[in-house]
């Protein structure tokens, strides 16, 4: 059998290739603005609980499940974090599906990349989680905020969002200052099933 390649069938092979990459630099500033994250964290008293790349059960996901890159549990509340590495000048509104954000590259080239809105993605999973609490039993205010990690960073949104937006500092001072809207009872139960789901996945 022979195959035939079109006579330009380079370009799209370095087409595939900067996509390719561009997926992998994605995924690297994300850890990289985890692992920022889970630092500062880290620094919370001994009465915190907090868990990393936490998948919650969700009928209504594709995959089956809502993955939260950070869960905060503590005698003041439930705390959802999602966090954003990205660089540049950032703009949006909280009803946009996608955000924009605005960079310069190496040569000083201005240019645009499309970013998941972070509000509408930080609803889906307080959303998933209270569900999830609802279904055992546990009945516990969710407090929702975005953190944006990369000090190169700077947000500019069309109105005031719903949801508190973090940048660069302030994050553990955010949790520690928090007054719970509903009275804080044992979080033990909860996350003993979500660590229990937590190593079912990874089995």
């Amino acid at each position: 059998m022979i195959a035939f390649f079109p006579y330009n069938w380079w370009w799209f092979l370095a087409v595939f290739l900067i996509v390719l990459i561009n997926a992998g630099s994605v995924k690297r500033a994300g850890a990289e603005g985890e692992d920022v994250t889970l630092e500062m964290l880290s620094s919370l008293p001994d009465s915190y609980t907090v868990l990393n790349q936490v998948l919650v059960p969700n009928k209504a996901s594709r995959t089956g499940h809502t993955e939260i890159d950070f869960l905060v549990i503590g005698p003041n509340g439930i705390f959802v974090i999602e966090v954003k590495n990205n660089n540049g000048r950032i703009v949006g509104s909280e009803e946009e599906r996608e955000w924009v954000a605005h960079k310069v590259g190496r040569k000083g080239t201005p240019y645009t990349a499309p970013m998941k809105n972070p509000i509408k993605q930080l609803k889906n999973q307080i959303w998933a989680l209270r569900n999830f609490s609802n279904e055992r039993g546990h009945r516990a205010w969710i407090e929702g905020l975005i953190f944006f990690s990369n000090p190169k960073s700077s947000i500019e949104l069309k109105a005031a969002p719903s949801l508190p937006i973090i940048q660069h500092f302030g994050l553990t001072n955010y949790i520690l200052m928090h007054k719970s809207k509903q009275a804080p009872s044992s979080f033990s139960g909860i996350i003993q099933h979500l660590v229990a789901i937590d190593k079912i996945s990874n089995t």
